[in-house]
């Protein structure tokens, strides 16, 4: 005599293996979201440390620039010459690593424009200086037209 399964066992055998199955999609979606975030966590922190680098090659420009102005020596044009150099491509690197930080098109314009405006102010008192109108350079320094 062949003996029947009852509806009744069978969806109790079928709950949980339906249980078990819907169990196992979660944790992988769970799985693609931890992943997706600490890619986006890892972009945000590599844009970060680009913005970092790129405002400390600044200051090194800065301040061979201020040696060179206050001292004369041309020693100081070499920190200035790779931190401007270095800060350039820092800025640039992060114009492709902006959607990392989602920063505004508007905000990113204004970092680009700063830094622009810092670069040039930095060149041409320079350029002043080494025409030999070291106090028209200065004076540019004092007016505060390089503090953004």
């Amino acid at each position: 005599m062949a003996e029947s399964i009852e509806p009744r066992n069978l969806l109790g055998s079928a709950l949980p293996v339906l249980l078990l199955g819907t169990a196992f999609v979660a944790i992988f979606r769970l799985m693609g979201q931890t992943q997706a975030a600490a890619e986006s966590r890892a972009a945000v922190n590599e844009a970060l440390q680009t913005l970092d680098r790129g405002v400390s090659q600044l200051k090194d420009a800065e301040t061979g620039q201020r040696g060179f102005l206050l001292t004369g020596r041309v020693e100081y044009l070499a920190p200035y010459e790779s931190g401007r150099e270095q800060a350039v491509a820092c800025f640039h690197a992060l114009t492709t690593q902006a959607g990392a930080l989602q920063l505004p098109p508007a905000d990113m314009a204004d970092l680009q424009s700063s830094t622009r405006a810092k670069l040039d102010e930095l060149a041409e008192t320079l350029r002043l200086a080494k025409s030999g109108r070291r106090e028209e350079a200065l004076a540019i320094v004092a007016s505060g037209r390089g503090i953004q």
